[in-house]
Protein backbone atom coordinates (compact mmCIF):
# COMPACT_ATOMS: atom_id res chain seq x y z
CA UNK A 1 0.00 0.00 0.00
CA UNK A 2 1.46 3.62 -0.51
CA UNK A 3 -0.13 6.75 0.85
CA UNK A 4 0.79 10.49 0.28
CA UNK A 5 0.74 12.52 2.63
CA UNK A 6 0.44 16.36 1.73
CA UNK A 7 1.56 18.30 4.64
CA UNK A 8 0.67 21.72 3.16
CA UNK A 9 -3.06 20.69 3.07
CA UNK A 10 -2.50 19.59 7.18
CA UNK A 11 -2.93 22.60 9.27
CA UNK A 12 -4.09 20.76 12.43
CA UNK A 13 -3.79 17.60 14.49
CA UNK A 14 -6.99 16.83 13.91
CA UNK A 15 -6.30 17.44 10.07
CA UNK A 16 -3.50 15.33 10.32
CA UNK A 17 -5.37 12.05 11.95
CA UNK A 18 -8.43 12.13 9.48
CA UNK A 19 -5.76 12.09 6.96
CA UNK A 20 -4.30 9.33 7.99
CA UNK A 21 -7.20 7.16 9.38
CA UNK A 22 -8.62 7.70 5.47
CA UNK A 23 -5.18 7.18 3.59
CA UNK A 24 -4.09 3.83 5.88
CA UNK A 25 -7.53 2.79 6.01
CA UNK A 26 -7.14 2.85 9.86
CA UNK A 27 -10.29 1.06 11.95
CA UNK A 28 -12.67 2.26 13.59
CA UNK A 29 -11.65 2.43 17.20
CA UNK A 30 -8.61 4.60 15.78
CA UNK A 31 -8.73 7.43 18.60
CA UNK A 32 -6.90 10.13 16.54
CA UNK A 33 -3.91 10.28 18.72
CA UNK A 34 -0.08 9.51 18.49
CA UNK A 35 -0.53 6.22 20.78
CA UNK A 36 -3.37 5.07 18.86
CA UNK A 37 -1.63 6.04 15.36
CA UNK A 38 1.36 3.37 16.90
CA UNK A 39 -0.35 0.62 17.78
CA UNK A 40 -2.48 1.01 14.84
CA UNK A 41 0.95 1.07 12.36
CA UNK A 42 2.49 -2.07 14.43
CA UNK A 43 -0.71 -3.90 13.15
CA UNK A 44 0.07 -3.07 9.78
CA UNK A 45 0.85 -6.45 7.82
CA UNK A 46 1.27 -5.41 4.70
CA UNK A 47 4.12 -3.43 2.79
CA UNK A 48 3.14 -0.07 3.72
CA UNK A 49 5.25 3.58 1.77
CA UNK A 50 4.12 6.48 3.50
CA UNK A 51 5.32 9.57 1.20
CA UNK A 52 5.85 13.20 3.02
CA UNK A 53 5.41 16.44 0.45
CA UNK A 54 6.54 19.75 1.93
CA UNK A 55 8.78 20.63 4.04
CA UNK A 56 12.18 21.42 2.89
CA UNK A 57 13.56 23.07 6.64
CA UNK A 58 12.62 19.99 8.16
CA UNK A 59 14.04 17.58 5.17
CA UNK A 60 17.44 19.83 5.52
CA UNK A 61 17.74 19.42 9.02
CA UNK A 62 17.29 15.60 9.11
CA UNK A 63 19.75 15.46 6.08
CA UNK A 64 20.60 12.13 5.88
CA UNK A 65 19.64 11.55 9.14
CA UNK A 66 15.94 11.24 7.16
CA UNK A 67 16.89 7.79 6.29
CA UNK A 68 17.97 6.00 9.52
CA UNK A 69 15.94 3.05 10.69
CA UNK A 70 14.37 3.31 14.47
CA UNK A 71 14.02 0.09 16.31
CA UNK A 72 12.26 -1.23 19.43
CA UNK A 73 16.05 -2.14 21.10
CA UNK A 74 19.61 -3.03 20.44
CA UNK A 75 19.14 -6.07 19.68
CA UNK A 76 16.90 -5.53 16.95
CA UNK A 77 18.90 -2.73 15.11
CA UNK A 78 21.91 -5.89 15.60
CA UNK A 79 19.62 -8.57 13.72
CA UNK A 80 19.11 -6.30 11.32
CA UNK A 81 22.83 -5.23 10.53
CA UNK A 82 23.69 -9.19 10.43
CA UNK A 83 20.72 -9.22 7.91
CA UNK A 84 22.18 -6.62 5.61
CA UNK A 85 25.66 -8.79 6.15
CA UNK A 86 23.98 -12.12 5.18
CA UNK A 87 21.94 -10.15 2.26
CA UNK A 88 24.55 -7.96 0.77
CA UNK A 89 22.03 -5.27 1.28
CA UNK A 90 24.46 -2.14 1.97
CA UNK A 91 24.54 -0.23 5.21
CA UNK A 92 22.07 1.84 7.30
CA UNK A 93 21.79 3.53 10.44
CA UNK A 94 18.95 1.91 13.57
CA UNK A 95 18.19 4.06 16.08
CA UNK A 96 17.31 1.87 19.26
CA UNK A 97 14.22 3.37 21.17
CA UNK A 98 16.21 2.18 24.09
CA UNK A 99 19.80 3.54 23.63
CA UNK A 100 19.25 6.59 21.79
CA UNK A 101 18.62 10.43 24.46
CA UNK A 102 18.54 13.58 23.46
CA UNK A 103 17.82 16.85 24.53
CA UNK A 104 16.93 20.37 23.30
CA UNK A 105 18.55 23.65 23.03
CA UNK A 106 18.53 25.48 26.52
CA UNK A 107 19.80 29.20 24.80
CA UNK A 108 16.78 31.10 24.75
CA UNK A 109 16.62 31.87 20.91
CA UNK A 110 12.75 32.26 20.94
CA UNK A 111 13.02 36.37 20.73
CA UNK A 112 15.45 36.48 18.24
CA UNK A 113 14.00 38.38 14.83
CA UNK A 114 13.23 35.36 12.59
CA UNK A 115 12.77 33.16 14.86
CA UNK A 116 10.43 30.36 13.57
CA UNK A 117 10.76 27.49 16.25
CA UNK A 118 13.17 24.79 17.64
CA UNK A 119 13.24 21.70 14.96
CA UNK A 120 11.67 19.35 17.09
CA UNK A 121 8.87 21.34 18.43
CA UNK A 122 7.61 21.81 14.80
CA UNK A 123 6.98 18.44 14.21
CA UNK A 124 4.27 16.14 15.78
CA UNK A 125 5.02 12.92 17.11
CA UNK A 126 4.85 10.29 19.40
CA UNK A 127 5.98 10.98 23.09
CA UNK A 128 8.22 7.43 22.91
CA UNK A 129 10.06 9.11 20.39
CA UNK A 130 10.73 12.10 22.59
CA UNK A 131 14.42 11.34 22.52
CA UNK A 132 14.72 10.06 18.52
CA UNK A 133 13.15 13.39 17.71
CA UNK A 134 15.29 15.60 20.05
CA UNK A 135 18.33 13.91 19.13
CA UNK A 136 17.63 14.50 15.56
CA UNK A 137 15.93 17.98 15.76
CA UNK A 138 16.52 19.27 18.98
CA UNK A 139 19.50 21.64 18.90
CA UNK A 140 18.22 22.36 15.20
CA UNK A 141 16.72 26.25 15.33
CA UNK A 142 14.41 27.11 12.19
CA UNK A 143 14.48 30.62 11.08
CA UNK A 144 12.67 32.34 8.39
CA UNK A 145 16.17 33.76 5.89
CA UNK A 146 19.73 33.46 5.70
CA UNK A 147 19.98 36.78 7.11
CA UNK A 148 18.10 36.42 10.53
CA UNK A 149 20.10 33.17 11.03
CA UNK A 150 23.67 34.96 10.64
CA UNK A 151 22.63 37.56 12.96
CA UNK A 152 20.98 35.16 15.77
CA UNK A 153 24.39 32.48 14.61
CA UNK A 154 27.00 36.15 15.98
CA UNK A 155 24.58 36.42 18.77
CA UNK A 156 24.75 32.69 20.35
CA UNK A 157 28.79 32.83 18.95
CA UNK A 158 27.68 29.55 16.77
CA UNK A 159 26.63 27.21 19.42
CA UNK A 160 23.85 25.26 17.48
CA UNK A 161 22.58 24.90 14.04
CA UNK A 162 20.30 26.96 12.07
CA UNK A 163 18.13 26.17 8.99
CA UNK A 164 16.26 28.54 7.08
CA UNK A 165 12.94 27.72 5.52
CA UNK A 166 14.33 27.53 2.11
CA UNK A 167 16.83 25.04 3.29
CA UNK A 168 20.15 26.55 3.82
CA UNK A 169 21.90 26.01 6.85
CA UNK A 170 24.53 27.76 9.75
CA UNK A 171 26.59 24.63 11.16
CA UNK A 172 27.39 24.82 14.46
CA UNK A 173 31.39 25.98 14.53
CA UNK A 174 30.13 28.65 11.62
CA UNK A 175 30.27 26.56 8.63
CA UNK A 176 27.24 27.46 6.19
CA UNK A 177 25.72 24.90 3.76
CA UNK A 178 23.19 26.68 0.52
CA UNK A 179 22.82 27.45 -2.54
CA UNK A 180 20.20 26.38 -5.19
CA UNK A 181 18.06 23.17 -3.73
CA UNK A 182 17.63 20.96 -6.53
CA UNK A 183 14.39 19.68 -6.49
CA UNK A 184 15.29 16.03 -6.52
CA UNK A 185 18.19 16.39 -3.74
CA UNK A 186 16.09 14.91 -0.87
CA UNK A 187 14.37 11.82 -0.30
CA UNK A 188 11.14 13.84 0.49
CA UNK A 189 11.63 15.89 -2.73
CA UNK A 190 12.77 12.77 -4.35
CA UNK A 191 9.65 10.78 -3.28
CA UNK A 192 7.48 13.71 -4.22
CA UNK A 193 9.29 13.80 -7.40
CA UNK A 194 8.68 10.15 -7.92
CA UNK A 195 4.96 10.81 -7.32
CA UNK A 196 4.31 13.57 -9.05
CA UNK A 197 6.04 11.71 -12.07
CA UNK A 198 4.06 8.60 -11.14
CA UNK A 199 0.97 10.66 -11.52
CA UNK A 200 1.99 12.14 -15.08
CA UNK A 201 2.82 8.74 -16.28
CA UNK A 202 -0.42 7.09 -15.07
CA UNK A 203 -2.32 10.64 -17.11
CA UNK A 204 0.02 9.84 -20.01
CA UNK A 205 -0.87 5.97 -19.91
CA UNK A 206 -4.57 7.38 -19.66
CA UNK A 207 -4.62 9.76 -22.44
CA UNK A 208 -2.94 6.59 -24.67
CA UNK A 209 -5.30 4.24 -23.25
CA UNK A 210 -8.24 6.95 -23.93
CA UNK A 211 -6.40 7.72 -27.84
CA UNK A 212 -6.29 4.26 -28.22
CA UNK A 213 -10.00 3.44 -27.76
CA UNK A 214 -10.63 6.78 -29.77
CA UNK A 215 -8.48 5.12 -32.70
CA UNK A 216 -10.24 1.65 -31.90
CA UNK A 217 -13.83 3.83 -32.11
CA UNK A 218 -12.74 5.56 -35.66
CA UNK A 219 -11.63 2.66 -36.84
CA UNK A 220 -15.23 1.07 -36.44
CA UNK A 221 -17.09 3.66 -37.63
CA UNK A 222 -14.92 3.76 -40.71
CA UNK A 223 -14.87 -0.08 -41.46
CA UNK A 224 -19.09 0.68 -40.46
CA UNK A 225 -18.81 3.66 -43.11
CA UNK A 226 -16.87 1.14 -45.48
CA UNK A 227 -20.08 -1.29 -45.15
CA UNK A 228 -22.57 1.20 -45.92
CA UNK A 229 -20.73 2.62 -49.25
CA UNK A 230 -20.21 -1.11 -50.01
CA UNK A 231 -23.93 -1.66 -49.18
CA UNK A 232 -25.32 1.17 -50.85
CA UNK A 233 -22.71 0.58 -53.90
CA UNK A 234 -24.69 -2.76 -53.90
CA UNK A 235 -28.16 -1.08 -53.87
CA UNK A 236 -27.46 0.97 -56.67
CA UNK A 237 -26.14 -1.54 -58.75
CA UNK A 238 -29.19 -3.69 -58.09
CA UNK A 239 -31.40 -0.60 -58.30
CA UNK A 240 -29.98 -0.31 -61.67
CA UNK A 241 -30.36 -4.10 -62.94
CA UNK A 242 -34.07 -3.45 -61.54
CA UNK A 243 -34.71 -0.35 -63.85
CA UNK A 244 -33.20 -2.12 -66.69
CA UNK A 245 -35.80 -5.22 -65.64
CA UNK A 246 -38.44 -2.80 -65.31
CA UNK A 247 -38.22 -1.51 -68.92
CA UNK A 248 -38.23 -4.30 -70.62
CA UNK A 249 -41.30 -5.12 -68.35
CA UNK A 250 -42.46 -1.69 -69.37
CA UNK A 251 -41.96 -2.31 -73.34
CA UNK A 252 -43.67 -5.62 -73.42
CA UNK A 253 -46.37 -4.68 -71.37
CA UNK A 254 -47.12 -1.36 -73.88
CA UNK A 255 -47.13 -4.04 -76.96
CA UNK A 256 -49.28 -6.31 -75.11
CA UNK A 257 -51.08 -3.57 -74.31
CA UNK A 258 -51.55 -2.35 -78.02
CA UNK A 259 -52.44 -6.00 -78.75
CA UNK A 260 -55.15 -6.24 -76.42
CA UNK A 261 -56.55 -2.76 -77.38
CA UNK A 262 -56.29 -4.26 -80.86
CA UNK A 263 -58.19 -7.11 -79.77
CA UNK A 264 -60.83 -5.78 -77.87
CA UNK A 265 -61.59 -3.13 -80.64
CA UNK A 266 -62.65 -6.79 -82.83
CA UNK A 267 -64.79 -8.02 -79.93
CA UNK A 268 -66.39 -5.05 -80.36
CA UNK A 269 -66.97 -4.93 -83.61
CA UNK A 270 -68.16 -9.07 -83.66
CA UNK A 271 -70.14 -8.06 -80.40
CA UNK A 272 -71.73 -5.24 -82.36
CA UNK A 273 -72.75 -7.41 -85.38
CA UNK A 274 -74.05 -10.08 -82.71
CA UNK A 275 -76.52 -8.00 -81.43
CA UNK A 276 -77.75 -6.65 -84.85
CA UNK A 277 -78.05 -10.72 -85.60
CA UNK A 278 -79.55 -11.33 -82.37
CA UNK A 279 -81.90 -8.24 -82.76
CA UNK A 280 -82.61 -9.85 -86.81
CA UNK A 281 -83.34 -13.00 -84.91
CA UNK A 282 -85.73 -11.50 -83.01
CA UNK A 283 -87.72 -10.04 -85.71
CA UNK A 284 -87.20 -13.54 -87.62
CA UNK A 285 -88.80 -15.21 -84.36
CA UNK A 286 -91.54 -12.80 -84.07
CA UNK A 287 -92.77 -13.28 -87.73
CA UNK A 288 -92.52 -17.24 -87.50
CA UNK A 289 -94.18 -17.05 -84.15
CA UNK A 290 -96.61 -15.11 -85.83
CA UNK A 291 -97.33 -17.64 -88.71
CA UNK A 292 -97.37 -20.84 -85.95
CA UNK A 293 -99.84 -18.78 -84.24
CA UNK A 294 -102.24 -17.94 -87.65
CA UNK A 295 -101.68 -21.73 -88.69
CA UNK A 296 -102.89 -22.93 -85.08
CA UNK A 297 -105.64 -20.89 -85.69
CA UNK A 298 -106.44 -22.00 -88.94
CA UNK A 299 -106.22 -25.59 -88.40
CA UNK A 300 -108.53 -25.24 -85.60
CA UNK A 301 -110.67 -23.50 -88.07
CA UNK A 302 -109.83 -26.49 -90.30
CA UNK A 303 -110.48 -28.97 -88.08
CA UNK A 304 -113.83 -27.55 -86.90
CA UNK A 305 -114.99 -27.18 -90.64
CA UNK A 306 -113.29 -30.65 -90.84
CA UNK A 307 -116.33 -31.55 -88.24
CA UNK A 308 -118.57 -30.09 -89.56
CA UNK A 309 -118.34 -31.35 -93.62
CA UNK A 310 -117.65 -35.05 -92.86
CA UNK A 311 -118.13 -35.61 -96.36
CA UNK A 312 -114.98 -33.74 -97.61
CA UNK A 313 -113.50 -35.75 -94.99
CA UNK A 314 -110.66 -36.78 -97.59
CA UNK A 315 -109.50 -33.48 -99.02
CA UNK A 316 -109.75 -31.98 -95.49
CA UNK A 317 -107.53 -34.75 -94.15
CA UNK A 318 -104.71 -34.11 -96.94
CA UNK A 319 -105.18 -30.05 -95.95
CA UNK A 320 -104.99 -30.78 -92.67
CA UNK A 321 -101.96 -32.96 -92.82
CA UNK A 322 -100.46 -30.35 -95.00
CA UNK A 323 -101.18 -27.71 -92.56
CA UNK A 324 -99.53 -29.36 -89.54
CA UNK A 325 -96.42 -30.31 -91.71
CA UNK A 326 -96.76 -26.56 -92.47
CA UNK A 327 -96.92 -26.11 -88.54
CA UNK A 328 -94.10 -29.06 -87.90
CA UNK A 329 -92.33 -27.15 -90.41
CA UNK A 330 -92.61 -23.74 -88.68
CA UNK A 331 -92.04 -25.48 -85.01
CA UNK A 332 -88.35 -26.64 -86.33
CA UNK A 333 -87.63 -23.52 -88.02
CA UNK A 334 -88.49 -21.79 -84.45
CA UNK A 335 -86.64 -24.39 -82.99
CA UNK A 336 -83.85 -23.94 -84.59
CA UNK A 337 -84.06 -20.27 -84.14
CA UNK A 338 -84.64 -20.51 -80.88
CA UNK A 339 -81.10 -22.67 -80.77
CA UNK A 340 -79.20 -20.16 -82.94
CA UNK A 341 -80.95 -17.59 -80.35
CA UNK A 342 -79.69 -19.37 -77.50
CA UNK A 343 -76.03 -19.69 -79.40
CA UNK A 344 -75.99 -15.83 -80.09
CA UNK A 345 -76.84 -14.86 -76.38
CA UNK A 346 -74.44 -17.51 -75.37
CA UNK A 347 -71.35 -15.75 -77.85
CA UNK A 348 -72.60 -12.43 -76.16
CA UNK A 349 -72.00 -13.67 -72.70
CA UNK A 350 -68.66 -14.90 -73.48
CA UNK A 351 -67.84 -11.85 -75.18
CA UNK A 352 -68.83 -9.76 -72.08
CA UNK A 353 -67.01 -11.95 -69.62
CA UNK A 354 -63.56 -11.89 -71.72
CA UNK A 355 -64.33 -7.49 -72.57
CA UNK A 356 -64.63 -7.61 -68.56
CA UNK A 357 -61.24 -9.73 -68.22
CA UNK A 358 -59.78 -7.94 -70.77
CA UNK A 359 -60.38 -4.48 -68.93
CA UNK A 360 -59.40 -5.87 -65.38
CA UNK A 361 -56.01 -7.21 -67.27
CA UNK A 362 -56.06 -3.50 -68.65
CA UNK A 363 -56.40 -1.75 -65.47
CA UNK A 364 -53.85 -4.37 -63.95
CA UNK A 365 -51.35 -3.47 -66.61
CA UNK A 366 -51.92 0.29 -66.18
CA UNK A 367 -51.54 -0.03 -62.18
CA UNK A 368 -48.44 -1.88 -63.04
CA UNK A 369 -46.95 0.48 -65.83
CA UNK A 370 -47.51 3.35 -63.26
CA UNK A 371 -45.81 1.20 -60.64
CA UNK A 372 -42.84 0.77 -62.98
CA UNK A 373 -42.64 4.16 -64.09
CA UNK A 374 -42.39 5.35 -60.28
CA UNK A 375 -40.03 3.07 -59.82
CA UNK A 376 -37.02 5.34 -61.30
CA UNK A 377 -37.36 7.89 -58.62
CA UNK A 378 -36.18 7.80 -54.98
CA UNK A 379 -38.32 4.30 -54.03
CA UNK A 380 -37.01 2.42 -57.15
CA UNK A 381 -36.11 -0.45 -54.83
CA UNK A 382 -39.79 -0.23 -53.45
CA UNK A 383 -41.04 -0.90 -57.11
CA UNK A 384 -38.86 -3.72 -57.91
CA UNK A 385 -40.38 -5.58 -55.40
CA UNK A 386 -43.77 -4.69 -56.35
CA UNK A 387 -43.22 -5.52 -60.35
Amino acid sequence: MRFVLDGSSVGSREVLHRTLAAGLRLPDWYGGNLDALHDCLTDITEPTELVIRGGAALETALGAALQNIVVEREEDAKAAIQFLKQRDGGRATFLPLTAIRGDELRENAAGEYGFVGIASRLVQYDARYDHIFKNLLGRTVVVEDLDSGIAMARKFRNAFRIVTLDGQIINRGGSMTGGSVSRSSGVLSRANELERLKAAQGALHGKLNEAAQQAEAAQRELQKAEYELQVAKDQQRKAADEVLTLQGRQDHYDLLLESLRLSCETMEQELSGLDRRETDGRGRMAGIQADITAAEDRAAALRQEMRDKLAGQTDLTEQTNQLAQAVSDKKADQAALSAEKDSVLRSVEDLRGLQADMVSDRAERDRRAAAAAGGSGPGQTGAGAAA
